[in-house]
């Protein structure tokens, strides 16, 4: 049975946890490539105890509803991409931008302050609930420098182009031919540049097994042990190392002084 499964439900944490853990909570960012398993990642650290996962791609089509303020400076800028009642086709929007640069950035202007001012909502709300560990699941983290507000980063990976590219087009059956799907691989920034940059780097070039294993095994005992030191680093974890450093430097006095 997948590992996955064998989670445990999450629960929301006690009262007494979220007062204890507020200001402690820690930003990770996560990124990838087009069809390198980043949201696979996402769904495996939603599962997991004392972690949220913010999906920006969620959060950038709640923006997108029809008629809405995003929609209207989308159609102005790219008119054929919206409908006289003000529906966003994102297959003729994608289609309009992988392939050129310039449109890409225009684009990305016209959301970057929308998605900004939205994802500050949601840090703050987690942040008053006493989030643990906050996952950013975002394809363009080290373009927009989100990278910058993140304790940790985390980029999947995998080993070429070409694994992309294929695994794009089984995704997507009669939808995208080579040309188009290599023109959105491309479209990002490449996963070598991505991998350099980030704190850890998850290789998802095999199968989906192999790639619950590699998080099991890897991913989790090093969050775990983050966790651990920012907790230990936050004004309450290091009055509670301290405190226990002076019970423990009393108790040994009293069994040295008594032997």
């Amino acid at each position: 049975r997948p590992r996955s499964q064998d989670k445990r439900k999450k629960e929301e944490p006690p009262a007494w946890g979220r007062k204890r853990l507020v200001g402690v909570m820690k930003i990770v960012g996560l990124t990838g490539g087009i069809a390198s398993g980043k949201s696979t990642v996402s769904r495996w650290l939603a599962a997991q105890d004392g972690v949220e996962v913010v999906d920006l791609d969620v959060l950038v089509r709640r923006l997108q509803t029809p008629g809405s303020v995003v929609v209207r400076r989308i159609k102005r800028a790219f008119p054929g991409c919206v409908s006289p009642e003000g529906v966003l086709d994102r297959e003729a929007l994608g289609a309009e931008v992988f392939g050129d640069a310039a449109k890409r950035k225009t684009l990305n202007a016209l959301l970057r302050w929308p998605i900004q001012l939205t994802l500050l909502g949601c840090v703050a709300k987690h942040w008053r609930r006493g989030t643990d560990v906050l996952v950013l699941d975002a394809p363009l983290l080290f373009e927009t420098n989100l990278d910058a507000v993140c304790a940790l980063t985390v980029v999947v990976s995998v080993e070429s182009k070409d694994l992309q590219v294929q695994r794009l087009l089984e995704r997507r059956p009669g939808t995208l031919d080579v040309k188009a799907a290599l023109d959105r691989v491309d479209s990002q920034m490449p996963l070598v540049e991505k991998a350099r940059r980030a704190d850890i780097v998850i290789d998802n070039s095999k199968s989906i097994a192999d790639l619950e294993v590699h998080l099991d095994d890897f991913l989790l005992p090093r969050l775990r042990r983050r966790i651990l030191l920012w907790r230990l680093n936050s004004l309450p974890g290091s009055l509670a190392l301290a405190a226990a450093l002076f019970v423990g430097k009393t108790i040994l006095s009293i069994i040295l002084r008594s032997a």
